[in-house]
């Protein structure tokens, strides 16, 4: 018996998607998170936190499966031509750069999810470039800022294995001439 083990990414719902804890580079004050969920599932009542809680963001409204939820601090500019889900302060100076652990709780305060950026986010963002840290299936990674669109988690189940196709061998035929036996009464000279 041949046992063949495929890793899935396990989903938890709503995580914590996407963090641009450095701002853009148009303004450090242009903070932005983004959800990701897959399952629908009403946020009213979901929050936010930071663990000094300095930050305590309320969610409202949805989201859908399959769909991100991006919020924004300071004002819908924030990211230009994308329309925030919610604004909303990031607490009393934003999210510091030194580091924040953020904590997903849904509506009956139970931890959904929980990001550690302490420590100088060393998880993953970068403030000279402001690439934003994202979620991966293998963890966190620093990379250009994807907001409301997949950087890679959502769709990381992985594809079928393709099985290799072994072609059937087919014979190969050569005609060889068949004798046919003389007929009585005359000879058969012999075929050259």
């Amino acid at each position: 018996i041949i046992l063949l083990a495929v890793a899935l990414p396990v989903y938890a719902g709503v995580v914590i998607n996407e963090v641009a804890w450095m701002g853009t580079s148009v303004s450090w004050q242009d903070e932005w998170i983004e959800l990701y969920s897959d399952t629908d599932q009403i946020l009213d009542g979901w929050v936010l936190v930071t663990a000094d809680g300095d930050t305590n963001i309320k969610l409202k409204n949805s989201i859908s499966a399959g769909d991100h939820y991006l919020i924004e601090r300071t004002n819908d500019d924030t990211v230009p031509g994308i329309t925030a889900d919610l604004i909303f302060s990031f607490g009393s100076g934003g999210l510091a750069n030194g580091g924040e652990i953020l904590i997903l709780k849904d509506a009956s305060g139970s931890e959904a999810d929980r990001v550690d950026g302490s420590g100088g986010w060393t998880i993953g963002g970068d403030n000279e470039t402001k690439e934003t840290l994202q979620r991966t299936s293998s963890g966190w990674t620093t990379k250009l800022g994807t907001p409301k669109a997949s950087n890679g988690y959502e769709t990381s189940a992985p594809q079928p294995t393709p099985t290799a196709t072994i072609p059937t061998p087919t014979p190969n035929v050569v005609a060889t001439p068949t004798p046919t036996p003389p007929t009585v009464g005359t000879t058969q000279e012999p075929s050259t």
